[in-house]
């Protein structure tokens, strides 16, 4: 089987002056600094990478009131910082009443100015929220990411065993892609038989203007739409659509269809196929795509594509609790043969 790969500081903190060694005193150093934080240009504010947190010895960890000593020298690399990310909110997960910069830090054995920093960018991004009394807890796209990742992965369980059966009668890989934020990724993959394969890493975000589970995402939800008019939209191939017209008519004739198809615009040689899969309430959480050869492809094979994805969106609709209005749903078993190569 052959395998194709898809594709300077003002001055602030400079200086160290001695910290406080009660609990109330630390909790005032604390404000005031968040305060001169806030107040510098953003251009002048200190970068953690200038600083780290030295043992004092009037002042060792652990200690009540205890606490480091600003000081120049190595600080949080890029890796780092993301990795401290999600431990931030790990800590915040279970704290409904929040935390404080210096009980983070102590818990994550960061410096106190790191700390600041980190959880300034945070702040900004909504994914943690400060309260008055300078406490953190989860922000609002912390939540809606992870409301979004439970139900993909809800499901991704539900639709397994369909997609499974999908693979198997067409023959053709089939994904299984949920919309993240701002983003479209596959989260499941079910090879077929076909000698020739692509690889596209699961995760991996995925383009809106030239994939079909994109463009059927971007066609349904506002703020993927925007997404993909605002970005840069490279020219994957020579049948990729790149202008604003034509990208406008394919989301309104993928309205109008209710499904999506990329013709070799992000590969050559792969066409595309997506039908959506809507939950209860009608919402689109998910897609189904499959990845077909362009050199078997003809309008009956396509047509048996399509009705084969269909029944099997039909069928993890039905398990996901959606009623739909007449027929039954036997599955995907009488796609013709010509699709299975």
């Amino acid at each position: 089987m052959t395998t194709l790969n898809s594709g300077t500081s003002s001055g602030l903190l400079t200086a160290s002056p001695p910290l406080p060694q009660s609990r109330s005193g630390l909790r005032k150093f604390e404000s005031r600094t968040v305060d001169r934080i806030r107040q510098c240009p953003r251009r002048d504010r200190p970068s953690e990478d200038r600083f780290v947190m030295s043992e004092d010895p009037r002042y060792p960890r652990g200690a009540p009131g205890g606490a480091g000593r600003a000081v120049e020298g190595r600080g949080m690399s890029t890796i780092d910082r993301y990795a401290r990310t999600f431990d931030v909110l790990e800590l915040l997960i279970g704290r409904p009443d929040g935390l404080t910069a210096t009980e983070i830090s102590k818990r994550l054995g960061l410096p106190l100015s790191s700390s600041h920093n980190l959880l300034q960018r945070m702040v900004t991004a909504e994914v943690v929220t400060l309260a008055d009394d300078l406490r953190y807890s989860l922000g609002p796209r912390a939540v809606q990411l992870g409301i979004r990742i439970v139900d993909g992965l809800e499901v991704r369980a539900i639709a397994r065993r369909h997609l499974l059966e999908l693979a198997r009668v067409t023959g053709d890989d089939i994904y299984l892609a949920v919309p993240f934020g701002r983003r479209v990724a596959y989260v499941d993959r079910f090879p077929g038989t076909q000698p020739v394969t692509v690889d596209i890493r699961l995760g991996q975000s995925l383009y809106l203007h030239a994939t079909s589970v994109g463009k059927l995402f971007a066609a349904h939800d506002r703020q993927l739409r925007r997404r993909l008019f605002s970005q840069e939209r490279p020219q994957l191939t020579s049948h990729t659509l790149t202008t604003e017209a034509e990208l406008e008519a394919e989301l309104a004739r993928i309205v109008q269809q209710g499904h999506a198809i990329s013709r070799e615009e992000a590969i050559i040689g792969v066409v595309g196929i997506a039908v959506p899969i809507r939950d209860d309430r009608g919402a689109l959480v998910a897609a189904i795509h499959i990845s077909a050869l362009s050199n078997r492809m003809d309008d009956a094979v396509e047509a048996d594509l399509l009705a084969a994805a269909r029944t099997a969106g039909r069928l993890i609709e039905r398990d996901l609790g959606r009623l739909h209005d007449t027929g039954s749903v036997d599955g995907p078993a009488g796609i013709d043969s010509r699709a299975a190569g």
